[in-house]
């Protein structure tokens, strides 16, 4: 199946630093596909998960499988897209979801995808900060590629970053053919391409070989997923993206969508508010203000001594409390913040 999501199982131990270790399950299948695509696409955590049993109403078990993990998979894309839709940004395609999952994925062993754990592990959080990020250092956008069409993007690169590109798009079918072991004809119908110039430098997507899966993955031209990510250590500075397609298009065009992040996309800075001041405090008509930071927008934390605190959000350098109360004792924050969300 070449555009669903397929999720592999793991024991997954996730360390303090974020980056994870694996160890795949041996029930867990392995790729590539006999025509060479990433199989699975990334793997979760199937290892002796707590689950309802139909042994009781209020009874529970531990459970290993893929049919443990790949639920976990399935929860997760949901509540991104739930989140998603609370940022305000449109309701995301299938295959802006599937690239997100493994745009946002944490890396397991060698660079690049393997055939065992595919792009790697599920990081909803990674996902969460991607999304919050648009705008700012990230990027999802969904397009429309014609026939004979090339698109081209000027992408600025962040200083110390690694700029990662994906491209995601739902196939459309093939031709329904008698099954054939080990037949390595691509099944791709609509084999769309992007490459990365810098510099006269050309960046290329990871691949997988087929004559030799069990290798590290390479850089070069994938003929076989509907999926393609370009990662550059060293792209700091101006980049020229390149999206095209091989052949024909069947149905003369393909919606895609594009992932980005490592990049300036605002000129919105990260920078401490400075002059924080209190006006107003001999009533209950509170206001603090600060100097202008160049941020998109602005929490404000604020607590009365000992209890919990509370965040408000403001656009502008400046916000009025209501109802606090008179000769109480209270805490001020500030934050300033770029993207769609704190």
């Amino acid at each position: 199946s070449k555009n669903s999501l397929t999720v592999g199982s793991a024991n997954l131990n996730w360390l303090d630093n974020f980056s994870v270790s694996a160890i795949p399950n041996t029930y867990s299948s392995i790729g590539p596909t006999d025509d060479g695509r990433i199989k699975p696409d990334l793997v979760s955590d199937g290892t002796l998960l707590e689950t309802a049993t139909s042994a009781h109403p209020e009874a529970y078990t531990l459970v290993s499988g893929t049919s443990m993990a790949a639920p976990a998979v399935s929860g997760g894309l949901l509540q991104l897209q739930e989140y998603s839709l609370g940022l305000g940004l449109p309701a995301l395609s299938a295959a802006s979801l599937k690239g997100l999952a493994l745009h946002t994925s944490t890396g397991i062993g060698a660079p690049g995808p393997e055939v065992e754990t595919g792009w790697g592990a599920f990081n909803a959080l990674n996902a969460v900060h991607f999304l919050q990020q648009q705008a700012f250092a990230s990027k999802l956008e969904e397009g429309l590629l014609q026939e004979g069409e090339e698109l081209r993007y000027t992408i600025e690169a962040r200083e110390n970053q690694v700029l990662k590109i994906s491209l995601s798009w739902t196939d459309p079918p093939g031709e329904a053919k008698r099954s054939k072991a080990n037949e390595p004809t691509p099944v791709l119908v609509n084999d769309l391409d992007i490459r990365l110039y810098k510099d006269g430098q050309e960046y290329k997507p990871w691949i997988i070989r087929l004559t030799d899966p069990s290798a590290n993955a390479e850089k070069g031209d994938n003929r076989v997923d509907p999926y393609e990510q370009i990662e550059v250590n060293s792209a700091q500075g101006t980049n020229e993206l390149v999206i095209k397609h091989k052949g024909s298009l069947t149905g003369q065009q393909q919606a895609f969508s594009l992932l980005i992040s490592g990049a300036r996309f605002s000129d919105c800075e990260l920078e401490k508010p400075q002059a924080l001041q209190l006006n107003g405090m001999d009533s209950e008509q509170l206001s603090l203000s600060w100097a202008d930071s160049g941020a998109d927008r602005y929490r404000i934390g604020f607590r009365q001594l000992g209890e919990d605190w509370h965040y408000v959000d403001s656009e502008e350098n400046t916000y009025r409390f209501e109802n606090l109360s008179l000769g109480g004792f209270y805490e001020f924050q500030v934050y300033g913040t770029c993207g769609l969300a704190f």
